[in-house]
Protein backbone atom coordinates (compact mmCIF):
# COMPACT_ATOMS: atom_id res chain seq x y z
CA UNK A 1 0.00 0.00 0.00
CA UNK A 2 1.45 3.40 -0.93
CA UNK A 3 1.39 5.93 1.90
CA UNK A 4 -1.67 6.34 4.05
CA UNK A 5 -4.06 6.67 1.10
CA UNK A 6 -6.85 4.13 1.20
CA UNK A 7 -6.48 3.11 4.84
CA UNK A 8 -9.67 1.88 6.43
CA UNK A 9 -9.64 1.73 10.21
CA UNK A 10 -7.09 0.50 12.69
CA UNK A 11 -6.39 -2.75 10.86
CA UNK A 12 -5.50 -0.86 7.69
CA UNK A 13 -3.08 1.30 9.65
CA UNK A 14 -1.57 -1.76 11.33
CA UNK A 15 -0.94 -3.40 7.95
CA UNK A 16 0.52 -0.19 6.55
CA UNK A 17 2.84 0.13 9.55
CA UNK A 18 3.92 -3.53 9.30
CA UNK A 19 4.75 -2.98 5.61
CA UNK A 20 6.71 0.15 6.52
CA UNK A 21 8.73 -1.82 9.08
CA UNK A 22 9.34 -4.82 6.78
CA UNK A 23 12.95 -3.82 5.94
CA UNK A 24 13.76 -3.44 9.65
CA UNK A 25 12.10 -6.79 10.38
CA UNK A 26 14.24 -8.48 7.69
CA UNK A 27 17.44 -7.02 9.15
CA UNK A 28 16.48 -8.17 12.66
CA UNK A 29 15.68 -11.70 11.43
CA UNK A 30 18.98 -11.87 9.50
CA UNK A 31 20.86 -10.63 12.57
CA UNK A 32 19.14 -13.35 14.64
CA UNK A 33 17.84 -10.81 17.18
CA UNK A 34 15.67 -12.63 19.73
CA UNK A 35 12.04 -11.49 19.61
CA UNK A 36 12.08 -11.27 23.43
CA UNK A 37 14.84 -8.64 23.20
CA UNK A 38 12.57 -6.54 20.98
CA UNK A 39 9.75 -6.97 23.51
CA UNK A 40 12.06 -5.79 26.32
CA UNK A 41 13.10 -2.79 24.21
CA UNK A 42 9.42 -1.94 23.73
CA UNK A 43 8.87 -2.07 27.49
CA UNK A 44 11.87 0.24 27.97
CA UNK A 45 10.50 2.71 25.41
CA UNK A 46 7.13 2.67 27.19
CA UNK A 47 8.85 3.35 30.50
CA UNK A 48 10.91 6.14 28.96
CA UNK A 49 7.73 7.71 27.57
CA UNK A 50 6.18 7.60 31.04
CA UNK A 51 9.31 9.15 32.54
CA UNK A 52 9.29 11.88 29.90
CA UNK A 53 5.63 12.61 30.68
CA UNK A 54 6.42 12.87 34.38
CA UNK A 55 9.73 14.73 34.23
CA UNK A 56 9.71 17.06 31.25
CA UNK A 57 8.11 20.45 31.42
CA UNK A 58 4.88 20.45 29.38
CA UNK A 59 5.43 21.86 25.91
CA UNK A 60 6.72 21.04 22.44
CA UNK A 61 9.93 19.34 23.60
CA UNK A 62 8.02 17.03 25.94
CA UNK A 63 5.43 16.34 23.25
CA UNK A 64 8.06 15.43 20.67
CA UNK A 65 9.99 13.27 23.13
CA UNK A 66 6.89 11.36 24.25
CA UNK A 67 5.67 10.97 20.66
CA UNK A 68 9.07 9.63 19.48
CA UNK A 69 9.27 7.19 22.37
CA UNK A 70 5.73 5.95 21.75
CA UNK A 71 6.45 5.49 18.03
CA UNK A 72 9.51 3.42 18.99
CA UNK A 73 7.34 1.43 21.44
CA UNK A 74 4.75 0.81 18.75
CA UNK A 75 7.51 -0.27 16.37
CA UNK A 76 8.77 -2.83 18.89
CA UNK A 77 5.20 -4.03 19.49
CA UNK A 78 4.89 -4.66 15.77
CA UNK A 79 8.37 -6.07 15.22
CA UNK A 80 8.65 -8.66 17.98
CA UNK A 81 5.87 -10.88 16.68
CA UNK A 82 6.88 -10.34 13.05
CA UNK A 83 10.49 -11.27 13.78
CA UNK A 84 9.30 -14.38 15.64
CA UNK A 85 7.09 -15.46 12.73
CA UNK A 86 9.54 -14.59 9.95
CA UNK A 87 12.43 -16.24 11.80
CA UNK A 88 10.42 -19.41 12.58
CA UNK A 89 10.76 -18.68 16.30
CA UNK A 90 7.10 -18.19 17.21
CA UNK A 91 6.03 -20.09 20.32
CA UNK A 92 2.93 -20.02 22.54
CA UNK A 93 5.05 -18.58 25.39
CA UNK A 94 6.41 -15.94 23.02
CA UNK A 95 2.85 -14.88 22.24
CA UNK A 96 2.13 -14.47 25.95
CA UNK A 97 5.41 -12.58 26.46
CA UNK A 98 4.55 -10.35 23.49
CA UNK A 99 1.10 -9.45 24.87
CA UNK A 100 2.33 -9.09 28.44
CA UNK A 101 5.18 -6.88 27.27
CA UNK A 102 2.79 -4.68 25.32
CA UNK A 103 0.56 -4.24 28.37
CA UNK A 104 3.57 -3.51 30.60
CA UNK A 105 4.82 -0.87 28.16
CA UNK A 106 1.39 0.75 28.02
CA UNK A 107 1.06 0.80 31.81
CA UNK A 108 4.54 2.28 32.23
CA UNK A 109 3.75 5.00 29.70
CA UNK A 110 0.48 5.79 31.45
CA UNK A 111 2.25 5.86 34.84
CA UNK A 112 3.82 9.12 33.73
CA UNK A 113 0.37 10.67 34.06
CA UNK A 114 0.60 10.18 37.82
CA UNK A 115 2.79 13.30 37.91
CA UNK A 116 -0.19 15.51 36.98
CA UNK A 117 -3.42 13.51 37.35
CA UNK A 118 -5.16 11.96 40.36
CA UNK A 119 -4.23 8.33 41.05
CA UNK A 120 -7.83 7.01 40.77
CA UNK A 121 -8.21 8.63 37.34
CA UNK A 122 -4.91 7.19 36.06
CA UNK A 123 -5.78 3.75 37.43
CA UNK A 124 -9.23 3.86 35.81
CA UNK A 125 -7.72 4.90 32.49
CA UNK A 126 -5.09 2.16 32.72
CA UNK A 127 -7.74 -0.45 33.47
CA UNK A 128 -10.00 0.75 30.66
CA UNK A 129 -7.11 0.80 28.20
CA UNK A 130 -5.74 -2.64 28.99
CA UNK A 131 -8.63 -4.75 30.35
CA UNK A 132 -9.71 -6.13 26.95
CA UNK A 133 -6.16 -7.29 26.29
CA UNK A 134 -5.82 -8.91 29.73
CA UNK A 135 -9.08 -10.77 29.17
CA UNK A 136 -7.91 -11.96 25.75
CA UNK A 137 -4.56 -12.96 27.18
CA UNK A 138 -6.21 -14.97 29.97
CA UNK A 139 -8.17 -16.89 27.34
Amino acid sequence: MNGLHGLHGLHGFKSWYADLLAPVRRVLVEADVPPAAITVAGIAFGGAAGAALALLRPGPVAGLAVAALLVARLGCANLDGGVARDGDRATPFGSVLNEGGDRAAELLAMAGCLAFAPVPLVLAAALAATLPSWVALAG
